[in-house]
């Protein structure tokens, strides 16, 4: 009984293991009849980016936040959800959380804030044409 115990212990203790992101992208890609060259015309990179990429080869890219931004529009071009091929990337190379939180986080503009701006610039054009009219009409009157 002990035994059984002590190994549902170790199970519980052991993390759940996260997928390899690069094998999900080469799998999703060779799903789909897509070949290296395709995806590295499509998202501008070379071909060795993108095997670079596959093989969750991380480190040869300048920033982290570059191969986020890879992942994600390599995911949305081969049409694989995000999500999965985000944490493995995440939980492998052990950044934090922060990357993803600055996403969530970004700053919603105001809602009519853009039309508060164009309204008060058309107001000033209309004010400067008027007062150009009238100094034309008071000169050329008088």
């Amino acid at each position: 009984m002990t035994e059984e115990t002590d190994q549902s212990s170790q199970n519980e203790q052991t993390p759940a293991l996260q997928p390899d992101p690069g094998a999900l992208l080469t799998a999703a890609r060779e799903a789909r009849g897509v070949t290296v060259g395709e995806i590295s015309r499509d998202m501008g990179l070379t071909e060795s980016a993108v095997r670079d990429l596959e093989a969750s080869q991380y480190d040869k890219f300048p920033a982290g936040i570059y191969v986020w931004g890879y992942l994600r529009n390599y995911c949305k071009l081969i049409e694989l959800d995000e999500a999965p091929v985000l944490e493995g990337y995440f939980s492998l190379t052990g950044i934090s959380q922060g990357i993803r939180d600055s996403e969530r986080s970004k700053p919603k503009p105001a809602p009519g804030a853009g039309t508060a701006g164009l309204v008060v610039f058309i107001l000033v054009i209309l004010g400067l044409v008027g007062l150009a009219g009238y100094l034309v009409y008071t000169f050329l009157i008088a």
